[in-house]
């Protein structure tokens, strides 16, 4: 395998897997970079040319889907028509990522364009529909497509330009270089951005002022909180995402419905000194609140443990320090049941968490939220009290704090 010439990502630095172009040329023995088309050809056993590859990195490398980017293959016969994409590395989460492996509709969606045609695909309008359940990479894997595709198209009319000209204007490349990073984000917002966007306001709204005493209306707002914020969008923050997002960039492109949401998340605690997203955004807070005194039955925690209970979130942080600093390879989508709301491809163990905690808060009011989140308790240490004084949650926040410095320098 020859890698020289080729474009340089510090995403993907690794060439083509090999088992991930014979998904797509099945007779693949071997490939090579070929530094005058920009591709990578594809041989049989017998040195026979079967098609090229285009890789969507380091082009697509910033679109972020629910975690992270994704490299995405696409096989193009001898004439240069798109035959099938396969989904390379990845650092989004590897149940969505699966999905799209499994779904044959949405690898072969892009069949019998070349990459020009693929290039000039207008999202906003194409009407290219994401595989359900894992809406966010799926949309991130066309958009880096499009994005790979446009950079490509430009590159080779730069070069054509430059040819046929005979100019030695070194502008030229970087004026279309600017234009393709242009083309990259596409700063659309979608309906699923505006509606997440919306309901945080109304959140924030019901916080700081008494409309949260009309009972009536509170109930009206959680419904739609797990109507829609929920089920339809899947919209919850966890660990598992902002880990992803530290780790590979914010998805202002993809997600920004998400992104604002995360900003008055962790912006509303240090300003107002209120746990607002908790309180009132969250669609499973929500059910929970409804589920509340809804039986007769109580259960009452011994007094000895429920400070053990308390400590479970702050462990479940310390485990996602770790995993993420050390890049230990263990999902944290299974520590937190938010992925029990994209119900098509929840994992056992979200949903286990799950059933389990809105159970317990038929009989423990608020039993998840106050014994199981580690996001809900990450937000709590970023809280302002009024008296000023030096609280346990400052200490253990503080000793966070300082395990996440020690393990970044050991990593």
């Amino acid at each position: 395998t020859e890698a020289a010439s080729q474009p340089v990502s510090l995403k993907f630095p690794s060439p083509p897997r090999m088992q991930d172009i014979q998904l797509l040329f099945s007779s693949a023995n071997s490939i090579a970079f070929d530094p005058q088309q920009h591709l990578w050809n594809v041989w049989n056993a017998d040195m026979e040319l079967l098609g090229h590859i285009h890789r969507s990195s380091p082009a697509a490398d910033n679109v972020v889907g629910y975690q992270g980017p994704t490299e995405t293959l696409i096989a193009l016969d001898t004439d240069g028509q798109t035959i099938g994409i396969a989904v390379g590395v990845s650092y989004d989460n590897d149940p969505y990522v699966d999905y799209i492996r499994t779904d044959k509709y949405f690898r072969k969606l892009f069949n019998g364009q070349s990459l020009t045609e693929l290039a000039a695909i207008d999202l906003q309008t194409a009407g290219i529909e994401g595989v359900s359940g894992a809406t966010m990479t799926s949309q991130a894997v066309t958009k880096g497509i499009v994005a790979s595709a446009s950079e490509y198209t430009e590159r080779r009319a730069t070069i054509e330009s430059i040819e046929s000209s005979r100019s030695t204007d070194s502008e030229k490349p970087a004026e279309l270089s600017s234009s393709s990073t242009r083309n990259s984000f596409l700063r659309s917002i979608s309906r699923r951005d505006i509606s997440t966007i919306g309901l945080a306001l109304l959140g924030v709204v019901f916080a700081l002022t008494r409309l949260k005493r009309a009972r009536w209306l509170r109930v009206v707002f959680q419904c739609l909180l797990i109507g829609w914020l929920g089920w339809v969008n899947g919209d919850l923050l966890s660990q598992a995402m902002w880990v992803g997002w530290v780790q590979s960039g914010l998805p202002w492109n993809n997600a920004l419905g998400l992104v604002c949401l995360t900003v008055v998340a962790l912006i509303l605690p240090i300003t107002s000194g209120k746990n607002v997203y908790c309180a009132h955004i969250c669609p499973h807070g929500a059910v929970q609140q409804l589920a509340r005194n809804r039986l007769p039955w109580k259960w009452k925690i011994p007094r000895w443990l429920e400070p053990l209970l308390r400590l479970i979130p702050v462990g479940l942080l310390l485990w996602v320090l770790v995993v993420a600093t050390l890049h230990v390879p263990q999902s944290l989508v299974d520590i937190e049941p938010f992925d029990a709301w994209l119900w098509p491809i929840t994992g056992i163990a979200a949903l286990s968490i799950a059933c389990v905690g809105l159970l317990a808060s038929l009989f423990i009011p608020m039993a998840y939220c106050r014994y199981g989140c580690p996001t809900g308790k990450l937000l709590d240490y970023l809280r302002t009290t009024s008296h000023g004084r030096w609280t346990p949650r400052d200490t253990i926040g503080l000793t966070l704090l300082s395990l996440a410095v020690a393990l970044s320098f050991i990593a």
